[in-house]
């Protein structure tokens, strides 16, 4: 059984416009698709349709893996700030390892192995509000 919000997700239309440099640019959401079975939740509309919410979030997943080729080995660090609601975040980082290519199914892909980082017990999320 699907949730009313994942129902209204799976019928949104959005169109992706990218820049020179392959981010994103801007993400627009045909009016009026995800909003009428969202009525219940502002919370969640407002993070599932507020479109510069979705292209923050779409180049941070872009931004995960590096621009330059890696080899068998290679590791890089990302950090990233999770939105926790109620106006805190918590900044996570991961260290990402390429570990060479693997066969699944007769299909070659790219394995990579993530590794996140624990906040520490004195770490608390951080208030966006005073």
């Amino acid at each position: 059984m699907m949730r009313p919000v994942h129902k209204a997700l799976s019928r949104r239309t959005t169109t992706t416009s990218y820049d020179k440099d392959n981010k994103i640019s801007q993400i627009a959401i045909r009016p009026g698709c995800a909003q009428r079975p969202l009525r219940r939740s502002p919370q969640t509309r407002q993070r599932t349709t507020r479109s510069d919410a979705l292209k923050k979030a779409a180049n941070e997943e872009l931004e995960r893996l590096p621009a330059e080729p890696v080899k068998k080995g290679d590791s890089w660090e990302r950090t990233t700030n999770a939105n926790l609601g109620a106006g805190q975040i918590m900044r996570i980082s991961t260290r990402y390892t390429y570990d060479g290519e693997i066969e699944k199914d007769g299909k070659k892909l790219d394995k990579i192995i993530t590794k996140c980082s624990r906040p520490s017990s004195r770490s608390r999320p951080t208030r966006l509000c005073p």
